[in-house]
């Protein structure tokens, strides 16, 4: 686990975490606050577009840095949560 002082962040930041756009940084640290989440809940809480939230979402669940899960109410609704469990893993090397 590689981690890296970010003078912009006010804090540590995992090497991974350096390639990600603001907007996906955001997204993945209301995630991490918070736990599971709709596309809703993360645009009302992020104040970002819809377009760039999905976006957002598709590159973290890329990266593998994600859980997603379906409402049982709702099942074209999905909830995500970070995957804190794949810290170590490292598709950049």
């Amino acid at each position: 686990m590689i981690l890296l002082e970010d003078p912009k962040c006010r804090g540590i930041m995992f090497a991974w975490q350096r390639k990600l756009s603001p907007a996906t940084k955001l997204v993945l640290k209301v995630l991490q606050l918070n736990g599971w989440m709709t596309q809703e809940e993360i645009i009302n809480e992020t104040y970002l577009p819809p377009r760039t939230v999905k976006y957002a979402i598709k590159n973290l669940r890329e990266d593998h840095r994600l859980q997603e899960r379906l409402d049982p109410d709702d099942l074209r609704r999905k909830y995500y949560r970070f995957n804190g469990q794949n810290l170590h893993r490292r598709k950049d090397l």
